[in-house]
């Protein structure tokens, strides 16, 4: 697996692309891991399994990373260092 960013996501048509480790991975919606609706957002942090197909770089088993509210605790260690 591997880490990266949505660079950007076209709902209407489908697919997009998502930057890794100065790489460009085109990503079709059928390879979102999610129930309902299946899209990205730039910026959004996935990761996925790289692969090197015929027609170029792909994401497979694109899998979003949700987001955890930040707890008190580490705020504050983040504020205080």
């Amino acid at each position: 697996m591997q880490r990266g960013l949505v660079k950007w996501f076209h709902e209407q048509k489908g697919y997009g692309f998502i930057d890794s480790l100065e790489k460009s991975y085109f990503v079709h919606y059928s390879q979102i891991q999610k129930k309902g609706f299946k899209s990205l957002k730039m910026g959004d942090e996935v990761v996925f399994n790289p692969v090197d197909a015929d027609k170029g770089l792909s994401a497979e088993h694109v899998t979003l990373i949700e987001k955890d509210l930040i707890t008190a605790d580490e705020e504050e260690i983040e504020i205080n260092g």
